[in-house]
C-alpha cells in the first residue's frame, strides 16, 4: 500500500511539473513595450495574451509610473499580461528628454522561467515652439540701417517644450493685406536658417511713408516650425517702424500740383520763364523756383546757387538771392550784346539748392530763359509812312496851288462872255477831276508803300528764323559737349 502511494505521488509530480514546465514555455514575450507619453492615467494596457495559466507571476524592481499584473480568465481560459498606468508619463514635464524613462520589471513562470521585462515611454511632438522673451527685441530702425546686419536673433528667444528638443526652421511671410497697402515687411526682412532675422535691402523712410497714415511701418510674419513628420507650426507678427532722419537732400518742389511732399512726387527738374530783350531787373519764373527740405526732422534753411548759365557769355548777367532763389538781371541783353541780335533767342540756367546744415545738395534743375527781342518793324514802319505822307503832302498842295492859280484869271471871262449855263458847267468838272487826282495819288502811294514793307517784313523774318536755326543748333551742340564734360 505504502508503495502503491509513493508510486502514484511520484507520478503526479512528475505528471504536473512537465505540464508547468510545458505551459510556461508556451509565452512569447516581448523584452519591451513602449506607451505614449500622452497616455492618461488609468488607462489600460494589453501588452500580451495567451492560453490560460496561473503559474506566471510579475516581480516589480523599481518605483514606476505603471503597474504591470497578469488577468486570468477561467472562463475564456486566456491570459493577458496587463500594463496599467498610475504615474505621469510626459516626458516634457519630468525633463527625461533621453526618451529612455522606463519601468522594469521581472516575469516568472514557476521555478523555471525568468524574463525581464521594460515598458518604456515613446515621445511625441505635442508643443509647438514659444516666443517665451522679448525682452529688448527690436522693432524700430533708423532708415540708414546697415543692409546685412542682424535684426532680432530668434534663437535665443524661442523654445520647444518638447523632449528630445525638436529641431527648429524659420521664414518669414507676408501679413495679411500689408502688400496690398505697400507696409509688406518681407521686401526689407528676410530670416537665416539659424533664426537671425537682418535687413536684406535698403530701409528708406520717404519710401516706406508714402501714403495716408503709413508712418514708415513694415509688417510681417515670422514662422517657426518644428521638424517632425507631424511638424508644430507658430507664427509670431511683427511691426518694424523706419525711423526718419535727415538724409534727404532739399528738392524743387513744382508748386502748381497738390501732393505729398515726402513721397518725393512734387520734386521738378525743369522751370521756364521769359525775360525781356531791353529789361533788367526782376526776372519772372512761373511756377516760382522753390526748393523744400522734405524731411520731417531737422528742417534746414535752404540756399540757391547759380551753378552754370549757357551760353556762358551771359554768365555775368544774372545774379540770385541766395536765401529766396529769386534771379535778377544786371544788365539789360541789349546793352550786353550791342543791340546785335534781333530775334528771340533762349538762355539756359542751372540752378542748385543746399541744405546750410547738412550740406546735401539737390541735382541741378534747369531754368529755360527765353529773351523776347521787339521787332523794329513799328519804328521802320513809323518813319516810312511819315516821309511818304510828308512828300505826298508837299505834292498834293503843289498840284493844287498850280491849278488854283491857273484858273482864277479865267473865272471872270467865263462868267462874262459865256452863258451862265456853260461856264459853271466846265469849271465844276475840271475842279472835280482835280480833286479824284488829289485823292488817288496818296492812296496809290500809300499803297505801294505798304507792298515794301511787307516785301521787307519778309525778307527779314527769313533772315530771322534761319539765324535763329543756327544758334539752336550751336546751342544743342555745346550743351551735349557740356554733358559729355
Amino acid at each position: 500500500m505504502d508503495v502503491m502511494c509513493i508510486f502514484i505521488c511520484g507520478f503526479l509530480i512528475l505528471t504536473t511539473v512537465d505540464r508547468v514546465s510545458t505551459e510556461c514555455k508556451t509565452l512569447n514575450l516581448n523584452k519591451e513595450y513602449g506607451i505614449y507619453e500622452d497616455s492618461s492615467l488609468g488607462k489600460l494596457h494589453s501588452a500580451w495574451s495567451t492560453e490560460y495559466d496561473s503559474s506566471w507571476r510579475v516581480i516589480k524592481v523599481n518605483n514606476s509610473f505603471v503597474d504591470v499584473y497578469f488577468i486570468n480568465s477561467t472562463d475564456q481560459k486566456e491570459l493577458s499580461l496587463i500594463v496599467n498606468v498610475t504615474g505621469s508619463t510626459d516626458l516634457d514635464q519630468v525633463g527625461d528628454c533621453s526618451g529612455l524613462k522606463n519601468a522594469s520589471f521581472v516575469l516568472t513562470c514557476g521555478n523555471s522561467i525568468s524574463r525581464n521585462f521594460t515598458v518604456v515611454i515613446q515621445a511625441i511632438n505635442d508643443h509647438t515652439p514659444n516666443l517665451y522673451n522679448t525682452v529688448g527685441m527690436i522693432t524700430e530702425l533708423r532708415e540708414d540701417f546697415m543692409v546685412l546686419g542682424n535684426v532680432i536673433d530668434f534663437r535665443d528667444r524661442v523654445e520647444d517644450e518638447d523632449c528630445p528638443a525638436q529641431l527648429l526652421k524659420y521664414a518669414v511671410e507676408v501679413q495679411t493685406d500689408a502688400d496690398v497697402n505697400g507696409q509688406d515687411g518681407t521686401k526689407y526682412f528676410d530670416i537665416y536658417d539659424n533664426g537671425t532675422l537682418y535687413v536684406k535691402s535698403e530701409l528708406d523712410y520717404e519710401t516706406t511713408a508714402c501714403g495716408l497714415l503709413r508712418n514708415g511701418l513694415l509688417f510681417l510674419d515670422v514662422v517657426i516650425k518644428d521638424v517632425d513628420e507631424n511638424p508644430q507650426t507658430t507664427t509670431v507678427p511683427l511691426t518694424m517702424t523706419v525711423i526718419d532722419i535727415d538724409d534727404e537732400p532739399p528738392q524743387f518742389i513744382d508748386m502748381s500740383r497738390d501732393c505729398i511732399r515726402k513721397c518725393k512726387k512734387c520734386s521738378i527738374k525743369s522751370f521756364i520763364g521769359n525775360v525781356s530783350y531791353e529789361n533788367k531787373g526782376d526776372v519772372t519764373v512761373n511756377p516760382q523756383m522753390i526748393a523744400e527740405d522734405i524731411e520731417i526732422v531737422n528742417k534746414s534753411v535752404i540756399l540757391y546757387y547759380i551753378r552754370g548759365v549757357y551760353p556762358d557769355q551771359f554768365s555775368s548777367l544774372f545774379t540770385i538771392d541766395i536765401n529766396n532763389g529769386s534771379l535778377s538781371l544786371l544788365e539789360s541783353f541789349r546793352n550786353a550784346t550791342n543791340d546785335t541780335i534781333k530775334d528771340d533767342f533762349s538762355v539756359v540756367l542751372y540752378i542748385q539748392a543746399i541744405s546750410n546744415r547738412t550740406l546735401l545738395g539737390t541735382m541741378n534743375v534747369t531754368l529755360n530763359l527765353t529773351v523776347v527781342v521787339p521787332p523794329e518793324i513799328t519804328t521802320f514802319q513809323a518813319s516810312t509812312m511819315e516821309e511818304t505822307t510828308t512828300e505826298e503832302e508837299t505834292t498834293t498842295i503843289e498840284q493844287t496851288t498850280v491849278l488854283q492859280t491857273s484858273t482864277e484869271p479865267t473865272s471872270p471871262e467865263v462868267k462874262t462872255t459865256h452863258a451862265p449855263t456853260t461856264a459853271p458847267t466846265m469849271s465844276g468838272s475840271k475842279e472835280n477831276d482835280d480833286d479824284l487826282i488829289v485823292i488817288i495819288v496818296p492812296i496809290v502811294a500809300a499803297v505801294l508803300v505798304i507792298l515794301l514793307i511787307i516785301v521787307i517784313f519778309a525778307n527779314r523774318r527769313a533772315a530771322a528764323a534761319k539765324r535763329n536755326r543756327y544758334i539752336m543748333e550751336k546751342k544743342s551742340n555745346d550743351i551735349n559737349g557740356i554733358e559729355k564734360h
